[in-house]
C-alpha cells in the first residue's frame, strides 16, 4: 500500500513532542521545584497518550503493522533513552518505548478481531493499568498494559464512541481504587486517564477538524519522533 501520512496527525505529534520537552526539562532541570511538579503532574501528562493515540490511528489508518526496522529502532532506542531516565531518576526504569515495543507488533490484529473481543482486551488492559509493574530491580514508566488499553481508547476515537470510553475510564477508577486498598501506587495512572487522556483526545479532535501552519523545522521533528525523543534526552543529560 502506498505510504501516506496525515497531516493533522503531524500536528497532533507535533503538540506531543513539544509537551515532552516541556516535561524531560522540568524532570532535569528543576526536579525539586514544585511549580514543576504541578506541571507535570496536569498539563504535560497528555504527551504520553497523545504519542499512542497518533501512532495506532495511523496504523489502523493505513491497515498494515509497524514495519520491523522501525520496530527494531524503537527496541534500540528503548534501552538507550532508559538508560538516560534511570540514570537521572537514579533508579532502573524501563521507558515507555519499552512497552510501545511491546505493544505495537499486535496493532495489526486489532483491526482483524472482533468487536467483542477487541472490547474485551480494552477493558481488562484498562483494569491491568493501574498495576505497577517491576522485573527484578527494573521499574516500568509506563505499563504496556496502560499502552494497550490507550490503543483500544484510540480504536474507539476513531469510531466515535465516547460512551466507550467513559466506561472504561470508570473501570480505570475503581480499579485505582482497589490498588490503592492493596497499598499500589495507582495515581500516576490516574493521572494520565483522567487528566491526559481527554486533553490528548480534545488536541486529536480539535487538530482533525482545524489545520494550523506549523515551521517546516517543527513538521520535521514531527516526522521523526524516534530522533526527537532520543536526542532530546541526550542533550538534557549533557546540561549541568
Amino acid at each position: 500500500m502506498r505510504d501516506h501520512r496525515l497531516a493533522w496527525l503531524d500536528q497532533a505529534r507535533w503538540v506531543a513532542i513539544v509537551l515532552m520537552v516541556i516535561d524531560h526539562s522540568l524532570v532535569f532541570l528543576a526536579p525539586e521545584s514544585q511549580t514543576a511538579t504541578l506541571v507535570r503532574t496536569t498539563v504535560t501528562r497528555c504527551a504520553e497518550p497523545l504519542f499512542v493515540f497518533v501512532m495506532a490511528w495511523l496504523v489502523f489508518e493505513r491497515r498494515q503493522g509497524v514495519r520491523w526496522k522501525r520496530w527494531l529502532q524503537i527496541v534500540a532506542l528503548s534501552g538507550i533513552t532508559s538508560a538516560l531516565l534511570s540514570m537521572k531518576l537514579g533508579y532502573a526504569m524501563a521507558d515507555v518505548l519499552v512497552s510501545i515495543a511491546i505493544v505495537s507488533p499486535c496493532l495489526p490484529w486489532w483491526s482483524r478481531m472482533s468487536h467483542r473481543v477487541t472490547l474485551t482486551l480494552t477493558y481488562l488492559s484498562a483494569a491491568l493499568a493501574v498495576i505497577p509493574l517491576e522485573f527484578g530491580v527494573v521499574v516500568f514508566d509506563y505499563s504496556p498494559f496502560l499502552v494497550l488499553y490507550q490503543v483500544g481508547v484510540a480504536s474507539w476515537l476513531r469510531s466515535q464512541q465516547f460512551a466507550s470510553i467513559v466506561a472504561s475510564t470508570v473501570v480505570v477508577m475503581i480499579a485505582a481504587s482497589c490498588g490503592s486498598a492493596l497499598g499500589w501506587a495507582t495515581l500516576p495512572t490516574l493521572l494520565i486517564v483522567l487528566l491526559g487522556q481527554p486533553v490528548a483526545i480534545a488536541v486529536l479532535l480539535l487538530g482533525r477538524k482545524r489545520r494550523w501552519e506549523i515551521p517546516p523545522i517543527a513538521l520535521t521533528l514531527a516526522r521523526w519522533p524516534l530522533t526527537t525523543y532520543a536526542g532530546h534526552l541526550f542533550i538534557l543529560t549533557l546540561l549541568p
